[in-house]
C-alpha cells in the first residue's frame, strides 16, 4: 500500500477517534468516494486519486504535505497559499483569480 494511502486511512481512524465522523461511510460520503473504492484501496487494488486527496485536504483542512510524508503537521495552520521563491520574488504556488 502506498504511504499516502496509509496516511489517509490513519486520518480516517483519527477522525473516528475524535468523533469527527462515526463510520468510514461518513468519510466516503463527504469526500465523494464510493465505498467500494475504499475497499479496493484497502486491498491494494487501487489508490486515492489526486482529486480525492484534494477534496480530503479541502474539506478537513488537512496538510497535503503530511499525507505525502513531507511535513509533520497533520492539519494546515494557515489558509493562505504557499509561496515559492523565484529570483527574490514571492510567487503563489497556485494561480489566483483577480
Amino acid at each position: 500500500m502506498h504511504s499516502s494511502d496509509k496516511k489517509i486511512f490513519e486520518l480516517i481512524e483519527m477522525f473516528k477517534a475524535n468523533s469527527t465522523i462515526r463510520f468510514e461511510q461518513d468519510f466516503c460520503d463527504l469526500v465523494n468516494i464510493p465505498r467500494q473504492t475504499l475497499y479496493r484501496i484497502k486491498k491494494e487494488l487501487a489508490h486515492f486519486t489526486p482529486e480525492q486527496i484534494k477534496n480530503i485536504c479541502k474539506l478537513y483542512n488537512v496538510n497535503a504535505n503530511w499525507i505525502f510524508g513531507i511535513e509533520k503537521n497533520t492539519f494546515r495552520t494557515s489558509t493562505t497559499s504557499v509561496s515559492i521563491k523565484d529570483k527574490g520574488n514571492s510567487m503563489p504556488a497556485t494561480p489566483t483569480n483577480k
